[in-house]
């Protein structure tokens, strides 16, 4: 009887890390994802946008925009040290 054995544990860990990261991304993407749509329902619900309200709303979508961002460059960063400190 011939074989091997290999440990294949690394590989678990590598998926729980990965959908642990999709769980994390996917959370902090909902809340403005959400509040976007919101914001959406709110214009669409308006009879007549003033002057004062559209800049109220792209205030908003400012704020939501800047908030993405913000994750995505924090994102990289984590990913480049990551790639740094793996190489």
């Amino acid at each position: 009887m011939y074989g091997s054995l290999s440990d294949v544990s690394h590989h678990f860990q590598y998926e729980a890390a990965l959908e642990q990261i999709s769980f994390d991304i996917s959370h902090v993407l909902r809340r403005p994802v959400t509040t976007m749509l919101s914001i959406v329902n709110l214009l669409e619900s308006e009879d007549s946008l003033t002057h004062e309200k559209i800049l109220e709303y792209s205030g908003f979508f400012k704020t939501i925009t800047n908030e993405l961002e913000n994750f995505t460059r924090d994102l990289n960063q984590i990913y480049a040290i990551k790639k740094i400190t793996t190489n």
